[in-house]
């Protein structure tokens, strides 16, 4: 004989019928319309936490922060706080003997009133001694009971402080969780619709059933530090068709040596785009000759470099800026460059075809004033002053 737990039926038709205990059965046996397991295997705490505990990544430790009861305790202890202040203030405004004075400001002497009075069981004792052992002992309490809810107090809003400062869960991780925690179907293997049968299907029953639903997804916490992701690895984790490749087939799992693989690809994809935008952008600028399609093509460049840094990085916003500033920079820069070059080559070559020019017409100009005689100085220095104007 085997004892087996009864478990709530996976078709939702049968699930009004499932408010059997406990029962104790053959193993080889099995109910109409029933299924029975070990109790090992129905514990949905014991499931949940092997399933928890086996996720390398430590995603999928997801709690309730239970924000609204811890700020009321909050708002209790603050009260009970106030109430001592009140009483605090109540006894300082009391009249007191002028011989408690002295008492009143040395805590040694306050503390060994307070424990005398305590231990004394006298009866016939003065009216004003009685009165100031009531006062003693009073405040004494009082102290106590304030440094006790003080302590508490101040503990409790330095956990609220920590526990705020919990990151929240991925949305992928929650899917995730809830996959696990609510049981589908026998036909249902895609199990998207997970949330709306959690009330029935969830493997730990009560109010627990819904602790993954949307009215909860705000108080949500996870415990482990998250793993940054990038749009590209939030793509392939969120897609059934693509997790599959980062999936362990035996736990169904996120393995991790294969999510390590993939981070290894990507990044290799984001250093192969960053240098196909840099490569790219100088070998279309340098064959572009028009100015105003460089300055086009530098605008388009920016643009898709910055969406790329958007996409396959984890960049902030800041770090986007910064790195689309300097990629325009760059770009800027060598066209800067290429400009300038280009200008100093038309001009050499402007140069160089005035300075030919020049020298071909000299032999002429000398040629024309050895044909004059020597007497004639003035016919030979006007045909000189027309020729040089052939310049």
């Amino acid at each position: 004989m085997t004892s087996t737990t009864e478990l709530r039926p996976m078709s939702p038709n049968s699930a009004v019928d499932s408010h059997a205990g406990p029962t104790i059965s053959s193993g080889t046996q099995t109910p109409v319309g029933r299924r029975t397991l070990p109790a090992m295997e129905a514990d949905g705490y014991r499931l949940f936490s092997d399933f928890i505990s086996s996720d390398p990544l430590r995603s999928t430790t997801i709690f309730r922060r239970f924000d609204r009861l811890a700020i009321r305790n909050l708002l209790y202890l603050e009260s009970e706080l106030a109430a001592l202040e009140t009483e605090v203030e109540r006894l300082d405004l009391d009249m007191i003997p002028e011989t408690m004075i002295n008492h009143l400001g040395d805590w040694t002497i306050l503390k060994a009133e307070a424990e005398y009075a305590e231990e004394d069981t006298s009866e016939n004792i003065p009216e004003e001694e009685a009165k100031k052992q009531e006062l003693m002992i009073a405040r004494m309490r009082l102290v106590k009971k304030i440094r006790v809810k003080v302590k508490e107090y101040h503990e409790a809003l330095k956990l609220m402080c920590e526990i705020f400062a919990l990151e929240r869960p991925e949305r992928d991780d929650i899917e995730t969780n809830g996959r696990i925690f609510v049981q589908p179907d026998e036909d249902d293997y895609d199990h998207d619709h997970w949330e709306a049968k959690a009330d029935s299907h969830a493997i730990i029953q009560g109010a627990m059933a819904l602790h993954l639903c949307k009215k909860n997804r705000k108080d949500l916490c996870t415990l482990a530090p998250q793993v940054e992701r990038d749009p590209l690895t939030r793509l392939v984790e969120s897609k059934h068709q693509l997790r599959s490749m980062i999936k362990d087939n035996t736990t169904g799992m996120i393995s991790l040596s294969k999510w390590k693989r993939m981070n290894k690809v990507i990044t290799w994809i984001s250093v192969c785009l960053v240098v196909v935008w840099l490569v790219g952008a100088i070998v279309g600028l340098y064959c572009w000759r028009s100015d105003k399609g460089r300055l086009i093509l530098l605008s388009v460049l920016t643009l898709g470099f910055a969406f790329s840094i958007l996409w396959v990085t984890t960049a902030r916003r800041h770090d986007i800026f910064a790195s689309t500033a300097a990629y325009a920079a760059v770009l800027v820069v060598f066209i800067g460059s290429t400009l300038d070059t280009a200008g100093s080559k038309g001009s050499t070559s402007a140069k160089s075809s005035k300075t030919r020019l020049s020298r071909s017409l000299e032999p002429t100009r000398t040629y024309l004033a050895s044909g004059f005689n020597i007497g004639q100085a003035s016919d030979r220095t006007y045909a000189i002053t027309m020729m040089g104007g052939i310049h």
